[in-house]
């Protein structure tokens, strides 16, 4: 465990107390991720399965009318994603070297993408009859984690722009400018700022006059931006000033950064709202995007009061309930990855016999349960095997995970 001048010379931010290393991990954070692993899933099953058929909805497939609508801002919890990995992400490279960081995060992210993606195709192949030659560059993007390509499933989207966040952090290492963190946040905040509020202007009607309209849709609807971290930076970032502000010292620049880029993700949740509601073709859904904000804020708060009062979540939930909430949350990576396809070819295959709300029922708990074995007998031995390997000594004091 590093002791506090350690961390201080690696961020270059004043070290408290806080700052040290949790003894015991961070629950709040733990079950914040398993809530939104879960409301992402819920959303993909009850809405977005049937929604996106524009209401030609095939005989197969399921429906959830009045359920769906409860779970339609459910996408919001990869938001909330971004925001835990901002802050773990930064505590984890703090006091650690370039390429100790580079393996952690590998050995993090790919064995689990390894193992879904193969899945996920096997899947495709056997289940939806498509070639093999068009699911293999599906499957390799896939398990490269390719930040700008197709993927094997659309849930991978997040993983590049991980990839990209972690890029940034891992130069800051190599040159030894983690002094320098908040700065660059600070300036990946008001570039999502600058972008976000062009868009706003846009759609006010404030710029049509500037013929930005065509500028403004290009960019909100590309993977350019995304990669850029112009859409999602704020996320992250909020979860790295969230670090400072929680783990060392609040002052008022980060508060006010902190500030910035929470309306900064309050605005790309009402876009992404309005998106959905113009790609399912159902206008004026009810709190579309009211409900997602609130969940998003209300993460955040959880965040704080988790970090602030993490021996009282601790007392609360006693060693047992701590260690089945970090087992869940261990298996919510790969539940994020293989849920989808998985999911939704359980649903029609049971809709066959069983009532919508049976069907829904079956696939979460299936899919559920096939996280956990994929993150209990495939995962953790390629994990420890990979450690082996590079020779990484094993350090989890943080939350159990920190990617989507």
């Amino acid at each position: 465990m590093p002791e506090g001048s350690s961390l201080q010379q690696a961020s270059g931010v004043k070290v408290t107390d806080h700052s040290r290393r949790p003894s015991l991990p961070y629950v709040g954070l733990d079950l914040v991720r398993v809530v939104a692993a879960v409301i992402v899933m819920l959303f993909h099953f009850s809405w977005w399965e049937w929604a996106a058929y524009h209401g030609k909805i095939p005989a197969s497939v399921p429906t959830y009318p009045r359920l769906g609508l409860i779970f339609a801002g459910g996408w919001v919890g990869v938001e909330i994603f971004f925001v835990l990995s901002g802050f773990v992400i930064a505590f984890s490279a703090a006091g650690s070297g370039a390429l100790d960081f580079v393996r952690k995060r590998f050995i993090r992210l790919y064995p689990a993408a390894w193992i879904c993606a193969s899945i996920t195709a096997l899947i495709r192949i056997i289940v939806n009859k498509e070639p093999v030659a068009s699911i293999e560059p599906l499957w390799r993007h896939s398990m490269l984690l390719v930040p700008n390509s197709t993927w094997i499933d659309g849930v991978y989207w997040t993983l590049g722009l991980e990839m990209i966040f972690y890029l940034i952090l891992f130069v800051l290492l190599a040159f030894h400018a983690m002094k320098w963190l908040e700065a660059v946040m600070s300036v990946l905040t008001l570039a999502g700022a600058c972008f976000w509020l062009e868009a706003l202007l846009t759609q006010l009607g404030v710029l049509k006059s500037f013929k930005a309209a065509d500028i403004s849709h290009h960019f909100l609807h590309g993977r350019f931006s995304q990669i850029l971290l112009l859409q999602h930076g704020c996320f992250f970032a909020a979860g790295v000033f969230l670090w400072l502000i929680l783990l060392h010292r609040p002052t008022v620049t980060r508060w006010c950064f902190l500030t910035l880029a929470v309306l900064t993700g309050a605005i790309e949740i009402f876009f992404h709202a309005l998106d959905l509601e113009k790609l399912s073709g159902m206008a004026n859904l009810p709190f579309a995007w009211q409900l997602p904000l609130a969940l998003w804020l209300g993460s955040l708060v959880i965040i704080m009061l988790s970090v602030r009062r993490n021996e009282l979540w601790s007392r609360f939930f006693r060693r047992r309930g701590v260690h089945l909430v970090r087992i869940a949350a261990l298996t919510t990576y790969p539940l994020y990855l293989v849920h989808q396809i998985v999911g939704y070819e359980m649903m029609s295959f049971a809709f066959r016999r069983y009532s919508a709300f049976l069907c829904l029922v079956i696939a979460c708990v299936a899919c559920s349960l096939l996280a956990f074995a994929i993150h209990r007998f495939g995962e953790l031995p390629l994990q420890r095997l990979l450690r082996k390997l590079t020779g990484l000594r094993r350090r989890d004091p943080l939350p159990a995970v920190s990617v989507p």
